[in-house]
């Protein structure tokens, strides 16, 4: 590939050797997720999938979708292998019909309201995840934060709950 790995943050011309550091620090920290995902995989009929990071599964021969903006995409770097198709962005419906007003106790508070999250996979990073949330604590401002499918692993010690209360912090929990 002439590209450097979703997400490492590496220019396209930087040293591949650092390439492949990146994606095999990123099959360490993901580890554990994958032989979950891999177990229910085998539990629901299919088979153990291998890992290419940054994908959870096998390509199919048949249709690949990405979601990538357009203007930064690395196709004029890396033309898309057959049978993939790059998507600007998925939405679930028209963002109108979506009520939803921000609650006063979020809504009202000192600082600044800042929505957080790193998406499906960063969420996943316990470790990381309760760095940043020691971190986002420090701040003047209230944060929502999207903790992700393992919400319950990221508890706080006392102090940081004081702190957290104290500066309005809050958790969303998405599945």
């Amino acid at each position: 590939m002439n590209t450097p790995p979703a997400w490492s943050g590496c220019p396209a011309d930087s040293d591949p050797k650092l390439w492949e550091l990146y994606e095999a620090e990123m099959k360490s920290v993901y580890r554990e997720f994958l032989a979950e995902y891999n177990q229910w995989m085998v539990e629901h009929g299919a088979r153990e999938q291998e890992f290419k990071f940054p994908f959870l599964q096998e390509f199919s021969p048949w249709a690949n979708i990405y979601i990538f903006p357009k203007e930064l995409d690395y196709t004029p770097l890396r033309p898309n292998p057959p049978n993939w198709h790059q998507f600007d962005t998925f939405m679930r419906g028209e963002p109108d019909s979506i009520p939803f007003e921000i609650p006063p106790k979020l809504r009202d508070g000192p600082g600044k309201l800042i929505y957080f999250s790193l998406g499906t996979i960063g969420c996943i990073n316990v470790p990381l995840m309760k760095r940043l949330i020691r971190f986002l604590a420090q701040s003047p401002n209230r944060f929502i934060v999207s903790k992700g499918k393992y919400k319950n692993k990221m508890g706080l010690d006392k102090n940081l709950k004081k702190k957290l209360v104290r500066l309005s912090f809050f958790f969303v929990n998405f599945i």
